[in-house]
This record gives C-alpha cells, sequence and structure tokens, in this order.
C-alpha cells in the first residue's frame, strides 16, 4: 500500500499532477477561505457541512490555514504537520512513497511491553535520540514498544494526554520523518511498536476543532475533561476512526493503546472501538489493540474486537499489600496474597461486582491470558503520586526482585515502565508547559485532586508543581543508573529470557495455571504436557516456609541479582523451580 492509495476523508490529500484537495468539517460556518501563500481561496460549501477545495501545483511543506466566516486565521484540526506548534499554520505533509514494513506485536507465546515517554528517555527528548536505546531494549527481552501519546500538543513537554490534533505527530520531538526512522529502527531491531492514542477528548488548548465544529462533542455525556466527543455524528467517527489508519500507513505503527475508553461514550449500534480496529486493521491485517480500562468488561475484547485489556487488579492488590495504601481506588483491595493469587488466576478479582473505580465488572470465562496485561507500574501509577517515586524506591530490594520475578512469570502479558529494568529510584513527575493562565488552572486542580491522598493532605510540599521546567527535568531517566543496579538487569533479562524460551513459561495459557496461597506464600503452578514449573512468592515473608522440592531454576536472593544468596520464603522472596 502506497501513501497515495488511501487518504482520509478530512484534511489535505494530494492527488494525482501535484494537486491537493483540502476538506474541512464546519456546519455552522458560511463561507470558509483557505489561505494558501498570498492568496485568499474561497471554499465550496456541501449539504453536510464539509469545504472543500482543489488546488494545483501545491509544494510540500507548503503553509496554510483557514477563514471562518471573516474570522480567524485558524490551522487546520485535520493537519498532518504542525511545524510551529498548536496555534501555528499547518503544513502540507509530503506524500509517502514508499510501503512501511510491520513486526506484529506476538500472540501465542508469553509477551512482554515496555512503555516510554519520548520526551524523558534520552536526554536530547526527540525521535532520532530515541534510535540510540533501541539495541538496550532489544538485549533486555521485551518484544515490543509502547509510545505515550505523540499527536500534536501544546508547550515544549507534556505527557501527551492533552493533545490537540488526530493525525499530526509532536514537533517537539521532531519531524514526521524523524518519527518514521525511529518506527523503521524498532522494526529493524526485532521490536514492534504501539502507539498511545486519545480518542476521549481533546486537550484545552489548541483545538481547534471546538471553532470549527462545536457539533463533535456533547454534553449528554460527562468526562473529567468536560464534555464527551460525539459519536453519534459519522464525520467524528470518520475523523477518529481514519486516524488510527493513517497511523498505521503513515508511521509504521503495529497497533494501539486506547487510553481510557471508559470515558468513551458510544450508544450507536456498532461501537467506535470496533471502527477503529477495523479501520487499524484495513492498513495492517495483524494491528494490536489493547484498552486501558477499569470495568472490567470482557465486551472489550469478546465485541469489539481488541486483543487485551490493561488489567489493574493484579496491579492494585499487589500496591495495598506492600505498601498499605487505601486511598481513592485502592479502597476496594484488602490487599492479601489471595486477590492477587485470582487476578493470576482469573485475569480480573472483581467480576461481576464493583471494580475498584466502582465499574461494575464482567466475568472471565473464555477470556484467553492474552486478554489481560499485567504490571507493576506504569506512567500514571508513578506520575500520578507527588513525588512520582518508581516502585522500587518504595519497597525493599528483595520486595521488588520479589513482585519482579511474579509479574513477569504469569502467563498474562505483562507491561514495563521505563525505568523499572534497573530498579529506577528518580521521579517520573506529571508535567506541563501551559500558558500562564492554563497553567495556573492545572496547578490548582492538581492540588485539589490530591487532596483526597492521606499523604499530601499531611504533607501538601510534596506534591510537584506541573507548570515547572524542574519537574519536567527531573522526571529524565537517569541512565547511570542501570550501571550501578546492574543486579536488576540482569534479573529482568534473565526472567524476560525464561518468558520465551522456557518450554512451559512461554506457553501463555490460563487453563494450565492454577494459583493459590498458604499463609503468605503465594504459588503458582504451570504446565505444557509432561513439563511443570512451580513458582512461590512471598511479598511479606512467612517464619518457617520451606522451599518446596525441585529443582531450582532461578531464586530472588541469587548474589548475582544483589540478593544473600540462599533462596528463602521466611524474608520476601521468590523461587522457580522445576
Amino acid at each position: 500500500m502506497t501513501g497515495r492509495s488511501w487518504q482520509p476523508h478530512f484534511g489535505p490529500a494530494w492527488l494525482a499532477g501535484g494537486r491537493v484537495r483540502f476538506r474541512i468539517w464546519s456546519p455552522g460556518t458560511e463561507r470558509v477561505e483557505l489561505l494558501l501563500g498570498d492568496q485568499a481561496l474561497p471554499m465550496r460549501k456541501a449539504r453536510d457541512g464539509t469545504f472543500s477545495l482543489v488546488q494545483p501545483k501545491v509544494h510540500p511543506g507548503a503553509r496554510y490555514q483557514f477563514l471562518l466566516d471573516g474570522d480567524g486565521p485558524f490551522p487546520d484540526p485535520w493537519s498532518r504537520w504542525q511545524p510551529d506548534g498548536v496555534h501555528g499554520a499547518s503544513a502540507v505533509l509530503a506524500p509517502l512513497r514508499r510501503d512501511l514494513g510491520h513486526r506484529p506485536v506476538p500472540r501465542g507465546f508469553c509477551q512482554a511491553t515496555y512503555e516510554l515517554h519520548l520526551g524523558t528517555l534520552t536526554r536530547e527528548g526527540t525521535y532520532r535520540a530515541a534510535i540510540k536505546e533501541l539495541p538496550r531494549l532489544q538485549r533486555l527481552g521485551v518484544d515490543t514498544l509502547q509510545l505515550m501519546p505523540v499527536a500534536e500538543w501544546p508547550g515544549r513537554w507534556n505527557w501527551g494526554y492533552d493533545g490537540a490534533y488526530f493525525y499530526a505527530p509532536a514537533h517537539a520531538y521532531g519531524t514526521p520523518d524523524d518519527l518514521r526512522a525511529l518506527v523503521g529502527a524498532a522494526h529493524r531491531q526485532g521490536l514492534s511498536i504501539i502507539l498511545d492514542v486519545v480518542y476521549n477528548h481533546l486537550g484545552p488548548d489548541g483545538a481547534y476543532i471546538h471553532r470549527f465544529a462545536p457539533e463533535f462533542f456533547t454534553n449528554r455525556f460527562k468526562t473529567p475533561w468536560g464534555g464527551a466527543v460525539d459519536y453519534s455524528r459519522p464525520e467524528v467517527r470518520r475523523t477518529v476512526f481514519e486516524s488510527t489508519r493513517w497511523w498505521v500507513q503513515e508511521y509504521g505503527f503495529d497497533g494501539f493503546r486506547l487510553d481510557a475508553t471508559h470515558a468513551i461514550h458510544d450508544p450507536s449500534r456498532t461501537h467506535i472501538l470496533a471502527d477503529v480496529a477495523r479501520s487499524a486493521r484495513r492498513a495492517y491485517r495483524s494491528a494490536y489493540l489493547v484498552a486501558e480500562d477499569h470495568r472490567n468488561l470482557r465486551d472489550l475484547v469478546s465485541r469489539h474486537g481488541l486483543d487485551a485489556i490493561l488489567a489493574d487488579d493484579f496491579h492494585h492488590a499487589l500496591r495495598v499489600l506492600l505498601l498499605g495504601e487505601r486511598d481513592h481506588y485502592f479502597a476496594n483491595y484488602r490487599g492479601r496474597p489471595e486477590e492477587i493469587a485470582r487476578a493470576i488466576q482469573e485475569g480480573w478479582i472483581h467480576q461481576g461486582g464493583r471494580t475498584g473505580f466502582g465499574g461494575p465488572g464482567t466475568p472471565t470465562t473464555g477470556l484467553a491470558a492474552q486478554a489481560f496485561v499485567f504490571c507493576l507500574e506504569n506512567h500514571d501509577q508513578v506520575g500520578n503520586r507527588g513525588a512520582g517515586h518508581h516502585l522500587a524506591s518504595l519497597v525493599t530490594p528483595a520486595q521488588y526482585r520479589a513482585a519482579s520475578c511474579l509479574l513477569l512469570l504469569v502467563p498474562e502479558r505483562v507491561m514495563l515502565f521505563q525505568g523499572q529494568e534497573f530498579a529506577s529510584s528518580g521521579s517520573f513527575l506529571f508535567f506541563t508547559d501551559h500558558n500562564a493562565e492554563l497553567g495556573r488552572l492545572v496547578t490548582e486542580g492538581r492540588r485539589r485532586e490530591f487532596r483526597s491522598f492521606r499523604e499530601y493532605r499531611e504533607h501538601p510540599e510534596r506534591l510537584r508543581d506541573p507548570q515547572s521546567p524542574e519537574t519536567f527535568q527531573q522526571s529524565k531517566m537517569g541512565h547511570d543508573e542501570a550501571q550501578n543496579n546492574a543486579w536488576c538487569l540482569r534479573l529482568y533479562r534473565e526472567l524476560l529470557q525464561l518468558r520465551t524460551s522456557d518450554p512451559v513459561l512461554r506457553r501463555p495459557d490460563r487453563k494450565r495455571t492454577r494459583a493459590w496461597v498458604e499463609g503468605e506464600v503465594i504459588y503458582m503452578e504451570r504446565r505444557w504436557g509432561r513439563e511443570r514449573r512451580l513458582l512461590a512468592v512471598t511479598l511479606k515473608g512467612q517464619p518457617g516456609a520451606a522451599i518446596p522440592a525441585g529443582r531450582v531454576l532461578l531464586h530472588s536472593e541469587e548474589r548475582r541479582f544483589g540478593g544473600g544468596g540462599r533462596p528463602t520464603l521466611e524474608s520476601p522472596g521468590a523461587v522457580l523451580l522445576a
């Protein structure tokens, strides 16, 4: 498939002979003019509220804007490239002249994703700079990279969830060609690469779709960020589902992480998520889609056609057990080993009852292990703490080793967050770079939000100001820690190698997995044919607990992993046996 064989309905599209068709949707506007060079060109309005114009001899990189009933100029909400940011003129992106390859996210054996933020992964914080990290990540043993959102957002730095455009990559990280180079380099390293996309809201600054088409949103549903995207409108649906096909075709992504799908409201007969999955797979048949959704709803996989769901129950129960946190969404977890065993056995803890967020939950019957993604931490669970500490700095090294063994040997999919592999003691904080007025509101809102956490009620000084440049700088990865904590890298590499090479552990089979608890010890037995593996883990220690009979394949207290050298369950530890 070439770049010209299919192009999105809205926005600039290349035609034969160097012509470009410009098309927008602005149903409440009577007159639209395209500003291209020194020309103001009237556009033709159709009955459905779209405006279009075919213009000859357009050069790649040409800047353009629009006047709406004489008001403006405004950039194109369907822009493919914003070289000067959300408020600057849009640019016509050169047509893609070659097919881009893909690498399927593994299915059929135990898979591991590495979540990263491009602005903090390296000192430079660019697409190109991230390429030099790829050999390290390939040696680590993950198979898939997950980029936090890169859709154009306001300011110099951002988590990415304030995106204002559906089709344009963030210029703060580099050019569209730089992004293609990163994706291509990942594929050459043997890594799949998926993109985090946000279809539940648009950011508060620079989203000019509000001016072009207020009908894009509805107040019939509410989200934490205001009115919801109105998926009852065909123009809205098309804008969104075609964007997934665009990212796959134009940049080579192998799939998507769909942000906060519980905040996507669509009463349509065919849910927008099903259309999103279908559209992505029109560009690449094996495109992989995983949803962030706290409702524990099997329909996301069984009905809407997604591959997996980020299953929070495992993380929440483990964190309550380790740290005793009971604030906010942790309140529905007891922090007992039995909860963790149930998550491993069944995928979710809360089924047919109330989830940690109060959702209904549905049974996991019939869902394979690969329908669930487990983690010890992610950008939310690290960054949505006032000090932004990684788990490794909040627990003992022995607990961290044991928890890491537990995570990386489950049959479900797993995800790591940047820095986790070397037990980072640094921070990943929430940071923004909004204008002064909006920035003040964000800072105040952050303070209100964290009043529900006891730690920040008692110590408000621990909550960092997201608008401070130091907050962003402190979130940069400390690569010197990888050398200082070589024991942790060694542990993660060996565990990830076991996930892909061991004849039992490499198979994501929930039916041949049994998890149970004796006292404080979690046991997980996995079988394949005549082979059997038994993992015994305790995160707090069990006085008098004996190591089960069997050949020890690995234990978390080996000296090469920074431990005392003797396998133990009497204090925090993990032992894997054949």
